[in-house]
């Protein structure tokens, strides 16, 4: 995730030197849909002077921070860092430099505000989707079918059980396909070796794993703090047994 950190602040220090006025009527967004008239008006040079400013400057803190959040912090918040500090820093430009063209039609102008609405709902969106995936998982067993609630959270029948085992050690995982996956929790859908997939309910650390083969959709791999893996393992194969 470092690796990453540094790949993502190296490409944001690139944008400040990649756009030119050469290439800003393609690559600069939102001056790429003014008016003939508009662009012709807009101090170009000037914001662009910002523009590489800014980037050069947030992609030298961003790597730094990132980087010592790494290093000596949780994992975790380095998450938090590469997904909501961009936006915030993005949100602060867009407001420092909103002003710097007072000849812009209304429209642009409203394009502009609309652009900055986008950015701030994505923000809101990211911090209650993290805020969301916190949140602990739980399991209830009824007569007919067990349910997990919580982030990715499932309900499964036991008619629709085909197998289940208790693991030492899970299947290998190499992609994540949708979910969360941090230090602590990997909730979401996965894959594993060829084509094998796995729908994965797992609080880290974990000692032990319940799988449960399903006939209507992929395996659930289960590890949960609320849960006792050998207990779950042995109430689960009672059912099934009775069926």
């Amino acid at each position: 995730m470092i690796f990453f950190n540094l790949g993502l602040g190296i490409l944001f220090i690139s944008l400040g030197f990649i756009v030119t006025e050469a290439n800003a009527g393609i690559l600069l967004s939102g001056y790429n849909t003014m008016s003939k008239d508009d662009q012709a008006k807009f101090p170009l040079k000037e914001y662009l002077g910002r523009f590489r400013q800014f980037h050069l400057y947030f992609g030298i803190s961003f790597i730094t921070i990132g980087t010592l959040i790494g290093l000596f912090w949780n994992k975790d918040v380095l998450v938090y860092h590469i997904g909501i500090t961009p936006i915030i820093a993005y949100l602060l430009f867009f407001i420092k430099t909103k002003d710097i063209d007072k000849s812009s039609s209304s429209s642009t102008k409203v394009q502009a505000k609309i652009g900055a609405g986008v950015l701030l709902a994505t923000l809101i969106f990211v911090i209650i989707l993290f805020v969301w995936s916190e949140r602990k998982s739980s399991m209830q067993m009824y007569k007919d079918e067990v349910s997990i609630s919580g982030p990715y959270g499932l309900t499964i029948p036991f008619a629709e059980m085909d197998s289940i085992l208790l693991l030492e050690k899970i299947p290998k995982i190499r992609l994540r396909l949708n979910g969360i996956s941090t230090s602590n929790v990997s909730k979401g859908k996965f894959k594993g070796a060829g084509q094998s997939r796995y729908h994965l309910l797992l609080d880290k650390p974990y000692k032990q794993a319940v799988i449960i083969y399903r006939s209507k959709d992929i395996p659930v791999i289960i590890s949960l703090d609320q849960v006792e893996e050998e207990e779950l393992y042995i109430s689960l194969k009672e059912k099934l047994e009775a069926l």
